[in-house]
């Protein structure tokens, strides 16, 4: 019948520190470090932190956990900006300490000057929806309906 096992002998200790699971889920892909773990919706890497409170395993943004584990901690009132605009990225070479503001002036500068949308279409006038200074990709919009529709 298989092997008894002994509920009182201590098992082995299997934690391992977060910068070892960091390093074991990283994929060198050109200059960047691209996180392969799990990725959020909003692309951003998340990392198991350890421990649990209120029966919850906390979580952490992965490239906020590399920019302290490699470069210190993050300053008070500042976020993790990508230098590559690679949101799983975790090389610490492109990831810098800024002002909110800074950060959401870089991104928009970025998206501006960006001849597609965030899913590849093309830019173009007739393609572009703008609005009170906000544009929306028209070719993406018609997706997003389409695929409601059917599910209905």
């Amino acid at each position: 019948m298989g092997t008894r096992i002994d509920c009182n002998v201590p098992r082995p200790h299997r934690r391992v520190d977060i910068r070892t699971r960091l390093e074991a889920k990283a994929i060198y892909c050109g200059d960047c470090i691209v996180w392969s773990g799990y990725i959020s919706k909003d692309g951003y890497g998340k990392i198991g932190l350890g421990g649990k409170k209120n029966g919850v395993s906390p979580t952490g943004l992965v490239h906020r956990v590399a920019y302290e584990l490699y470069k210190g901690p993050i300053p008070e009132g500042m976020e993790v900006d990508h230098l590559c605009k690679n949101r799983p990225c975790i090389n610490p070479a492109h990831l810098e300490a800024v002002l909110k503001i800074e950060n959401i002036r870089r991104a928009f500068a970025n998206w501006v000057s960006s001849p597609h949308c965030k899913n590849g279409h093309i830019r173009t006038e007739q393609n572009t929806y703008t609005k009170r200074g906000w544009s929306e990709c028209l070719q993406c919009t018609w997706e997003k309906r389409e695929v409601t529709y059917r599910k209905i």
